[in-house]
Formats: structure tokens, sequence, C-alpha cells
């Protein structure tokens, strides 16, 4: 699920694998193989992707949170608020 909503938004965003793989520091073949299913990747990997790709984590999840997940989201939030903060 991640892999497709991740897919779709680096190309509404324009995003190639190549040019989002040295934005966030991840290999491009790791971003693909969390698109096409194969691996769900790392927490932090999912947060420096959506953060990248400034959609935030229920999106890239389908909208399917659990409380953890819920929990993780509200972090994010915070870490993306500060990034503005200190982009700004």
């Amino acid at each position: 699920m991640i892999g497709l909503e991740l897919a779709r938004t680096r190309l509404l965003n324009g995003y190639s694998i190549d040019q989002l793989s040295k934005m966030v520091e991840i290999s491009p073949a790791t971003i693909e193989k969390i698109e096409i299913g194969d691996i769900d990747g790392l927490y932090m990997e999912i947060v420096s992707l959506a953060l990248v790709l400034n959609v935030d984590l229920p999106t890239l999840f389908g909208g399917q949170m659990k409380p953890a997940e819920q929990e993780a989201q509200r972090t994010f939030t915070i870490a993306k608020q500060m990034s503005r903060m200190l982009a700004g």
C-alpha cells in the first residue's frame, strides 16, 4: 500500500527515483523496492520521504493507521513544523 502512494506522490511532485534518492539520501534501489512492495522501508526512511514529498504519513499509508502509527504521525508533524521553522 505505501509503495503505490509513494510512487504516486513522487510522480505528482515531478521527481525521478534518482532525484528523490539524492534528496533523502536513500539508495534508488531501496526507493524502488519500497514502491514495488518488496520491502516496507525503515520508519526514518519513510519519514524522510514524506518530508521531502511534503505529504503526511496517513496519506502514504492510505489513511489506515494503527494507534502506534498515529503517535508516529504526531511526532512527524512536530518534526515537519520544526523543519519549516528552521528553514524559514
